[in-house]
């Protein structure tokens, strides 16, 4: 394994539980972070725009293990590249974090994740279904004055803007420039499509927003006719 001396401490903590970081990549996904070997990302998007899509973009958080343990309430042993977690403790590990939300496992996904035969990720949802504790409850316990798992639980309600959050969390990392700067650079993206977007009846919409919807098909449809074959003139 090769990588640059500063990343060794993470890519370690990345690589060594494979399990482990794939369900609380789960957890982190709602949240728009995602737990990969540069280190713990931020992700950032636009709203859908027709002949455009949804822009997106990454910024790095932090690889700084510790940083990321306590941002996500983790025990340092968790993630130190050596020790291993038995099932128990995963389970134990992951239900006090402050990303851990118990309707994040419903019954579709713990299906498709058992259909893949993890034996690891099986037994936590043993653990889940036969717990006789108030996971939430506890954890709501744990966190009573934390301002990080007040802002995760706002975001995961629909209580808070994406907007404000994602400046929340990049102030928290210090990366409040970098951010911004990314962000801005999507909605340029954004603004109008790039290139010749494929010609479909939404963008012509789009295009013509005071036209009725059956004119429009018709004018497709004329559009498509004209064009149709191959060659330089033909419809894409």
């Amino acid at each position: 394994m090769f990588c640059e001396a500063e990343n060794l401490e993470f890519l370690l903590a990345f690589e060594s539980n494979n399990d482990f970081g794939a369900l609380l990549g789960h957890l982190l996904t709602p949240l728009k972070l995602k737990w990969s070997n540069m280190g713990l990302v931020l992700k950032l998007e636009t709203e859908e725009v027709p002949g455009v899509g949804t822009c997106k973009d990454e910024v790095v958080l932090t690889n700084n293990v510790a940083e990321v343990c306590d941002f996500l309430g983790l025990p340092a042993h968790s993630l130190d590249g050596k020790t291993r977690l038995s099932t128990r403790q995963i389970f134990e590990v992951l239900t006090k974090t402050k990303v851990f939300f118990p309707v994040d496992y419903d019954e579709k996904y713990k299906i498709r994740e058992r259909r893949k035969r993890r034996p690891v990720s099986d037994a936590f949802f043993n653990f889940l279904e036969s717990s006789e504790k108030d996971l939430e409850a506890e954890k709501l316990k744990l966190y009573m004055e934390d301002e990080v798992e007040e802002v995760f639980r706002k975001f995961k309600r629909k209580d808070m803007e994406y907007r404000k959050y994602i400046e929340f969390i990049s102030e928290h990392f210090n990366k409040k420039d970098e951010v911004e700067k990314t962000l801005n650079l999507l909605f340029e993206k954004n603004k109008k499509p790039q290139g010749n977007p494929k010609l479909n009846f939404q963008v012509l919409c789009s295009w013509f927003p005071g036209v009725e919807p059956n004119t429009v098909g018709k004018i497709l449809a004329k559009v498509k006719s004209k064009h149709s074959g191959i060659g330089k003139d033909a419809f894409d």
